[in-house]
């Protein structure tokens, strides 16, 4: 099986819920949390393939508005449009940034590792950039470590360039927490390679238990909000 960090941090959070998704494959009912991180996601994506890096003159606001409008998305997504009208403005207007890639779906066939990045930036010096769009609030950045470190991974091994730095903007609160990757100890600034180190001591493990069958629930708050508590003997 091919691991992403979805399915990681599936397998983290409850074994027993992995094994309902991806071994079991039972579908589950889609929430109003993920379709209004698919729908943030594809204004995002529609914007980038219709203009790129080249934003001088653009209204960018104004175009994310019709794009979304384009999509029949009736529904306030304001604050998020808002928050990526500030993103493109930041990376490419006011700043130097080219956009590399987006939207991609990236295989690492020696590692079976898959994933996919939302945007890929190149800075100045020709390194690559890596930023996750986040619906939430920015408050829970720290969560997020984890796939950060596998994203920076990913990319280095398929496209055998450097990744400077990894982030994720928060669309919610147009907060960008970006994190330049090197052996500094701030974790508010710096991604530390003994973080990447233990994402892939992580990635054996969760390969290892998987190939096991370890599949046991983990009993915990978060329960209440499982898709799959109607079957689990556990809630």
């Amino acid at each position: 099986m091919k691991l992403s960090k979805s399915k990681i941090n599936t397998y983290l959070k409850c074994p027993q819920e992995f094994k309902y998704q991806y071994i079991d494959e039972i579908e589950s009912e889609p929430n109003k949390y993920m379709a209004l991180g698919s729908d943030v996601h594809l204004i995002a994506e529609k914007f980038a393939d219709r203009f790129g890096d080249k934003l001088d003159g653009v209204d960018i606001e104004n175009e994310l508005l019709r794009i979304a409008h384009e999509l029949g998305m009736t529904y306030d997504l304001s604050n998020h449009i808002e928050g990526l009208a500030k993103f493109f403005r930041e990376m490419f207007v006011d700043n130097d940034y080219k956009l590399y890639s987006q939207e991609e779906y990236l295989l690492d066939e020696n590692h079976r590792f898959s994933g996919i990045c939302d945007i890929i930036l190149e800075d100045e010096n020709g390194d690559l950039v890596v930023i996750d769009y986040k619906t939430g609030n920015s408050s829970s950045f720290s969560k997020y470590r984890l796939e950060l470190c596998y994203y920076k991974l990913l990319v280095e091994n398929v496209y055998e360039r450097t990744v400077s730095s990894v982030g994720v903007f928060f669309t919610k609160n147009s907060r960008l927490r970006l994190l330049d990757v090197c052996d500094e100890d701030n974790k508010r600034k710096f991604l530390h390679s003994r973080e990447i180190d233990d994402a892939i001591d992580t990635f054996y493990f969760v390969r290892s238990e998987v190939n096991k069958g370890n599949f046991y629930p983990k009993p915990q708050f978060l329960c209440r909000f499982c898709t799959y508590k109607h079957i689990c003997d556990a809630y």
